[in-house]
């Protein structure tokens, strides 16, 4: 039987655009600041949660991947 590293990342993100008329950017980030989620034009979010068994080969050092060059196979 074999012994493998799997790893789980999970991702969360939103964003959010609006246009806003202001006098310079700052005045423009401030009332921005002041709205809820709900008061932007664009919402998109993402929840995503990804599981992968790690290669060994991602886990050797940078020396062993320069070494890896000259002689075609790493320790």
């Amino acid at each position: 039987m074999k012994s493998y590293r799997v790893r789980q990342s999970h991702f969360t993100e939103k964003k959010a655009w609006i246009s806003i008329e202001a006098s310079d950017e700052q005045e423009a980030i401030e009332k921005a600041r002041r709205l809820q989620w709900e008061d932007f034009e664009q919402r998109e979010s993402v929840d995503q949660t990804q599981w992968k068994v790690d290669n060994p080969e991602d886990s050797i050092g940078l020396f062993e991947k320069f070494l890896s060059l000259f002689t075609g196979k790493y320790s």
